[in-house]
């Protein structure tokens, strides 16, 4: 006999076998469209090829050789092409006349330029010359490059002194002895020390040769600053006679009209940049444009791919008998090669497709029962059916039900049903005892015997009570 909890099992074991069905139809499912997929893309390369060879370019000529129901587009498609080369080739030809203008107009700035350099250089060596031989400047020259020795002169000086306070001062300043008799003012008018005071600071100072290193000390401290500002005047001095030399040189420039072709010169520079920017623009669009018109008459270019997607395309809806037909007619055994391939291909396609409908088909009826299946558990574990005390009986065919569901004969809730009027559900222990209980009532000697059992039971819970109540007292 299966009892409830057997039947769980079984509906379990049931569900994982579902499960595992549809898992494998589902991976069955996934390698037919990998399979169909690789198969239309090597039937797209043969079509492609198809297209290639009975349309190697677009032309008149290739166009005639096709199919008479796809010349038209084919031909509007060459028009098309033809249409945009006039309109590019009008665009390039105003291009050209820009950019022909533009470098006429470089090339006469350029002339100018260069002629203005020439004059430029010329100039400025009169400038040269003429400042070459002016007393004058050659004195204030002369008197500037020697300030600029003296300055680098004190200038290394300074440094030599600085770097030399810098290594030697610390010793002074951290020998303890000399900063006293420093602090104290020894050997100054300020000094007020008197008695044995001085007579010891006189034996320190004799002792530290004291006016020897006080003579070092203020050499290292205060030597680096009056060199500093000597520096700074010299430097002052250098400045202002550079300014001496360039106002000459300027003046110079001035009177000879040097100062006035500079400026001519950098505006003529400034205007001849800007007619080679300009020029350069124009032969960046022109050869883009160019580049342009040359893939437009390419019969290999866009429009060329454009027609080839559409034979392709036609070559795809138009029947294998139809393509094995022409091809007969041709010499070549390229194009019987291909459409024989071709023909293979869609056969194994259509093989697959129908396979992959079925496998289709068995995995929604799979998930269809998996969430039946799951129903089933549910309600049975929900209910008594979980319990020992459910059983069914011998008359109950589990694997007859079982079929039916498998065969879509009956779905979750018929199957459900099918358990619940089979099952057979023992009564509770509860229930049991109520019932021999009010089965033992029935008679008057078991109610006397009830009676006196209760009277006994309240006495004893009585005196239970007292007891308790009295050992609370007593602690108290």
């Amino acid at each position: 006999m299966l009892s409830g909890p057997e039947l769980i099992k079984r509906l379990q074991d049931e569900l994982q076998a579902i499960r595992h069905a549809a898992s494998n139809a589902e991976a069955k499912r996934t390698e037919y469209d990998a399979n169909i997929y690789d198969l239309v893309k090597k039937r797209g390369v043969a079509l492609l090829a198809l297209a290639k060879h009975y349309l190697p370019e677009l032309s008149q000529e290739s166009i005639r050789d096709t199919f008479a129901n796809i010349q038209t587009e084919l031909t509007a498609l060459l028009e098309r092409q033809q249409r945009a080369i006039d309109t590019i080739g009008e665009r390039e030809e105003r291009l050209n006349r820009q950019y022909q203008e533009a470098l006429d107009k470089q090339k006469s700035a350029q002339t100018v330029f260069d002629k203005i350099t020439a004059d430029l250089a010329e100039l400025e060596q009169k400038v040269a010359d003429f400042l070459k031989h002016d007393f004058d400047f050659q004195t204030i020259t002369n008197t500037t490059l020697q300030a600029e020795q003296r300055l680098t002169q004190n200038e290394l000086r300074l440094k030599e002194i600085k770097e030399d306070a810098t290594s030697k001062l610390p010793a002074y300043q951290q020998s303890s002895l000399f900063q006293y008799l420093l602090k104290q003012k020894f050997g100054t008018p300020d000094y007020d020390h008197r008695g044995l005071i001085r007579t010891l600071d006189r034996w320190l100072a004799r002792k530290i040769n004291f006016a020897t290193l006080e003579q070092s000390y203020n050499f290292l401290t205060h030597t680096p600053k009056l060199m500093q500002t000597e520096f700074e005047s010299r430097q002052k001095e250098f400045t202002h006679l550079m300014q001496q030399v360039e106002e000459a040189e300027q003046q110079a420039e001035k009177t000879l009209g040097l100062t006035e072709l500079q400026a001519h010169h950098e505006t003529e520079a400034a205007k001849l940049t800007q007619l080679s920017s300009a020029t350069e623009a124009v032969y960046k669009i022109l050869s883009e444009v160019q580049i342009e018109l040359e893939e437009l008459k390419s019969s290999q270019g866009d429009f060329y791919q454009s027609a080839l997607d559409r034979f392709r395309t036609f070559l795809e809806q138009t029947e294998t008998s139809v393509l094995t037909e022409r091809a007969e007619k041709t010499i070549e055994k390229v194009d019987d090669d291909l459409v024989s391939e071709i023909d293979w291909i869609n056969g194994e396609i259509d093989s697959l497709e129908r396979d992959h409908t079925k496998v289709n088909e068995s995995k929604t009826v799979l998930q269809s029962q998996i969430k039946d299946m799951e129903f089933v558990i549910r309600r049975c574990e929900q209910t008594e059916v979980s319990t020992e005390r459910c059983t069914f009986s011998q008359a109950f065919n589990w694997d007859r039900s079982l079929e039916q569901f498998k065969k879509n004969a009956i779905n979750g809730q018929g199957l459900w049903d099918l358990i619940k009027k089979e099952q057979i559900v023992a009564p509770r222990w509860s229930e049991q005892t109520q019932e021999m209980v009010t089965a033992a009532m029935k008679s008057p000697q078991s109610r006397i015997l009830f009676q006196a059992m209760t009277h006994v039971a309240v006495i004893a819970l009585r005196s239970a009570v007292e007891r308790g109540l009295s050992r609370r007292d007593a602690k108290k």
